[in-house]
């Protein structure tokens, strides 16, 4: 097959969706050499909000895929979504990738990573994307259960970590019971009551937060530091791993809840953090390795964080065996033959039947 994967910020750590397709297209280059691979990005970081309304970064980027499907260099184009921008004109670009590989009797692919938590604008653009993609891949199937053609061949991909272990430096050691917050911050986070819970929690200046985050958003956390949280800026893999293999605990105040298929609880599991937050109530099986929430108002971060620290030592190391042995389950090569083999049994199925 002759593959084009297209996402935004191909390869950055500041985007999730771009960092994970990088790791993706790595291992299909390792484990499938004999097929043709090609990306296709633009750089949106940096950009404010009015900017990623009006960017034509993907579109030109999309109108560069068509160009390779007419010129017969690709067959199958991959488009990971949402992308950092939400220009709808995109969609004109989408289209004409779809008329150039139905011309070609090639596959559009759209592998959606969200679409409940996503703005008003992406939702809309999400709901023509799918109408029009002859595979779809979606984080949570079910949240796009009521847009899809029962017809259409949709695919659950379970998202593994993007950052690998590294050995821990052990330089600047953090204390016992230090605690992470790792991501972006947003309004998809209750980053704030986070905060103001920390703040009635470590009063004493007892215990460390460590913030490593690619937000510019520190304005928040400046009046922070007499609480012990330390901000750890765009860092790259290695210092992420590393910050996140001396830490005890991960706080994740994702809203409304956090899934099973998040690929920031996978890191934090991976890396031996037990993990705070408000569980997928549909995931009742998964609360064994979590210290569960109730809500995310300030006063129930404190009572999970004064939880969190209580616990014996021995339950701390079984839930973090436990955590790192679900994670493991989740890697990157094992998404990419999961993606690979299905993307091959449609397109190879329908080349045989013409």
């Amino acid at each position: 097959m002759k593959l084009a994967f297209v996402c935004s910020n191909y390869g950055s750590i500041q985007d999730g969706i771009g960092h994970y397709c990088s790791k993706i297209v790595e291992k299909v280059k390792e484990i499938y050499p004999a097929f043709t691979v090609e990306v296709f990005t633009g750089n949106t970081l940096g950009s404010g909000k009015t900017s990623l309304v009006i960017s034509l970064a993907m579109t030109a980027a999309l109108f560069r895929t068509a160009f390779s499907v007419i010129s017969g260099r690709t067959n199958c184009v991959i488009v990971e979504y949402p992308f950092y921008e939400w220009n709808p004109i995109v969609l004109i670009a989408i289209w004409f990738n779809k008329a150039a590989l139905w011309i070609g009797s090639g596959k559009l692919i759209i592998s959606l990573h969200e679409y409940k938590r996503a703005n008003f604008l992406r939702q809309y653009m999400i709901r023509h994307i799918v109408s029009i993609s002859d595979i779809i891949f979606a984080t949570e199937p079910q949240d796009i259960a009521g847009l899809v053609n029962p017809k259409k061949i949709v695919y659950q991909r379970f998202i593994p970590s993007n950052i690998e272990p590294v050995v821990r430096s052990f330089e600047h050691d953090f204390k016992p019971n230090s605690f992470c917050y790792f991501g972006l911050i947003s309004k998809t986070k209750a980053f704030e009551e986070m905060l103001e819970g920390w703040k009635k929690f470590n009063s004493q200046r007892i215990y460390e937060l460590h913030v490593c985050t690619s937000s510019d958003y520190v304005y928040l956390i400046e009046d922070m530091m007499k609480y012990n949280v330390s901000v750890h800026l765009r860092c790259d893999e290695i210092a992420v791993s590393d910050i996140l293999s001396r830490c005890d605990f991960g706080i994740l105040p994702i809203m409304p809840f956090v899934s099973t298929n998040n690929a920031t609880l996978k890191a934090i599991l991976l890396h031996g953090c037990i993990p705070i937050g408000k569980i997928d109530p549909e995931c009742d099986d998964f609360a064994k390795l979590f210290i569960e929430m109730e809500s995310y108002h300030p006063d129930e971060f404190a009572l999970a964080i004064a939880k969190a620290v209580s616990l014996p030592l021995q339950v701390k190391e079984e839930l973090r065996a436990q955590g790192a042995a679900y994670a493991k389950k989740f890697t990157i090569e094992k998404t990419c033959r999961e993606i690979i083999g299905n993307i091959s049994e449609v397109y190879y199925e329908n080349s045989a039947s013409k």
